[in-house]
């Protein structure tokens, strides 16, 4: 067992690891056979993010984060993080999100209240994709596909086929 700051962690492993949001403390990183979780704050102005999530598909890991303010989320943004080095190559400021996931390459960022779904590139180009599906969370992905859940259909998957990147609007 390993112990860890927060208690209420989300976490993803891959060939390098495994990756725990750890809130205000920031990401922690367990290498494979070790017993000991390296925690490294992130800090924007000084001020540590609260890190609510992190995806990985192999070769990128993301972070999703929040400015704190006295409690109140204030700003979003997504970090970009090189699994091999465990540092962070780019922070790209982000909508409000619920649901976050990785398919064919981008990590998407979904608030859906709008019928929005934000992409953002491995080059950190976001740009913003308009559904129908309206109060839905992102759950999952798979290639070509995005999955997502709503109050609306409990225990009902919604799925969302990707256009190729050169289809997508600037956000």
């Amino acid at each position: 067992m390993i112990r860890t700051p927060s208690e209420d962690n989300a976490t993803t492993t891959d060939r390098h690891g495994t990756w725990v949001a750890e809130n205000l403390d920031g990401v922690g990183w367990l290498a494979p056979h070790r017993t000991h979780l390296r925690i490294r704050a992130i800090l924007q102005g000084g001020l540590p993010l609260d890190v609510q999530g992190v995806i990985s598909d192999g070769p990128v890991v993301w972070a999703v984060a929040f400015t704190n303010a006295f409690g109140t989320s204030t700003r979003t943004v997504a970090l970009e993080i090189d699994p091999r080095t465990d540092r962070i190559i780019r922070r790209v400021p982000a909508p409000d999100t619920r649901g976050a996931v990785v398919a064919d390459g981008a990590l998407y960022l979904g608030p859906l209240g709008q019928g929005h779904i934000y992409r953002i590139s491995r080059r950190g180009r976001l740009t913003r994709l308009d559904t129908t599906r309206q109060n839905a969370v992102l759950a999952a992905s798979s290639p070509g596909r995005l999955w997502l859940t709503t109050n609306a259909r409990p225990g009902h998957l919604l799925s969302i086929r990707l256009a190729p990147a050169r289809d997508w609007a600037r956000a």
